[in-house]
């Protein structure tokens, strides 16, 4: 199954997973250059190796059941790939007090520290089970780097309830981080 840019599927050949990324690969690739940016001084991983190596934790054999299932798979894969990556770098230097409130100011709160993005990993699943809605945005928008229009598309709601649910996970991480 293949699908296209307006959500609609169809069937096609056993290389559906190839196929689709192929034709979401520039758009996967940009978010890869805006989730690392930051690092850009001492970058070690290159957005072009975060989208191959999320694409190689899919397998071969994937089926896709539409836009939303194909963005939170490989929203996942690019998400357990940076948690992999901070905790690695956590445990290589010290890192100076992270600052919480960037979390409400920041496009992406991949913006912070290794130690920063490892906390917001382990929040996401007391997020989920408080507000699986915003969990959702909060990991398509955090790790997969989507624009609240493009995790509209995905998930075939209106941009107004992805940015409700995107304030409510933003705001319970926000919460929980200056908490602890």
């Amino acid at each position: 199954m293949r699908v296209d840019n307006t959500g609609s599927t169809r069937d096609l050949s056993p290389d559906s997973t190839t196929s689709l990324l192929e034709s979401a690969y520039d758009e996967l690739r940009s978010t890869a250059v805006r989730l690392l940016a930051v690092d850009a001084a001492g970058q070690t991983l290159q957005p072009t190796a975060l989208v191959h190596e999320a694409y190689l934790r899919l397998g071969d054999n994937q089926i896709w059941e539409n836009r939303r299932h194909f963005y939170g798979t490989i929203s996942l894969a690019m998400r357990r790939i940076l948690i992999e990556r901070a905790r690695r770098l956590a445990c290589q230097k010290r890192f100076l007090q992270t600052n919480h409130s960037r979390l409400v100011n920041s496009e992406s709160p991949l913006h912070e520290t290794p130690d920063h993005i490892l906390e917001i990993n382990e929040l996401m699943a007391d997020l989920k089970k408080s507000h699986p809605q915003a969990a959702e945005v909060v990991q398509l928008r955090v790790f997969a780097g989507l624009t609240i229009e493009q995790i509209a598309s995905a998930l075939e709601v209106s941009s107004r309830t992805i940015d409700r649910h995107w304030r409510t996970g933003r705001d319970w991480l926000t919460h929980r981080l200056a908490r602890d």
